[in-house]
């Protein structure tokens, strides 16, 4: 059975799937024509993406760029400190959080810094930024776990 047969079946609660699911399409269609210019990743982020793909980039040059930005520096120690990483010590320094939390699961979480931020503007396309958002990660997670 074809998708269009799928679709065109009598059934009340496939349709308003497929009616929600064409709403948010056109959603998303409005906010991507609706967007003008697109922001640039901060400098400090470039730059530690520049030092990521560098086979020869250690833990200090990487730490060096993120204790110059205080948020950054604090985003990392919070991670670090997570309950996540499991550790019976504070991590106090940032190089001891960037070795504990690795290369590409830094790379993915200065990612999600500078995205989540781009998602707190308070316009009119919140929900579907919300929405498109929550896609994205449960794609990624889901990619990444089959690969």
């Amino acid at each position: 059975m074809t998708w269009r047969e799928y679709k065109g079946q009598n059934n009340k609660n496939l349709q308003g799937a497929v009616y929600l699911m064409e709403k948010k399409f056109t959603d998303v269609e409005e906010f991507i024509n609706s967007i003008t210019d697109l922001p640039a990743l901060p400098s400090n982020i470039q730059k530690i993406n520049e030092l990521l793909m560098d086979e020869n980039t250690c833990a200090d040059d990487i730490s060096r760029v993120i204790s110059s930005d205080q948020s950054l520096t604090t985003k990392m120690l919070k991670t670090a400190n997570s309950a996540y990483y499991g550790r019976l010590s504070r991590v106090v320094r940032i190089n001891d959080a960037v070795v504990l939390i690795g290369m590409t699961n830094l790379k993915s979480m200065l990612y999600s810094m500078f995205v989540n931020q781009l998602y707190k503007g308070g316009g009119k396309n919140d929900q579907v930024m919300i929405d498109l958002w929550r896609h994205s990660v449960s794609s990624a997670l889901t990619a990444k776990k089959n690969y």
